[in-house]
């Protein structure tokens, strides 16, 4: 007879290194958390949703915020321009 090994279940710590919030992944590319949301919503962007509910909390999977980040870039200063 085989012993199914359960997984111990995640630590807090430890899901929040392997996935991001859309501030943080906003805050990472320097654009505003409300596009990082339309970009989930519109499939630009693949996350998931913390809970049942249409205003539960997204989370996104570290690789997917690495490809984002490579895609659209972290963000560059601007310099003032002289008159």
């Amino acid at each position: 007879m085989d012993v199914l090994e359960v997984q111990p279940q995640m630590e807090y710590q430890e899901m929040k290194k392997k996935y991001l919030t859309i501030k943080e992944l906003a805050t990472a590319i320097g654009v505003a958390p409300a596009t990082v949301t339309k970009w989930i919503r519109d499939g630009k962007v693949s996350a998931y949703q913390v809970g049942p509910y249409e205003l539960s909390p997204y989370r996104i999977p570290a690789t997917e915020a690495e490809r984002v980040i490579r895609e659209y870039g972290p963000p560059v200063e601007s310099k003032p321009t002289r008159a």
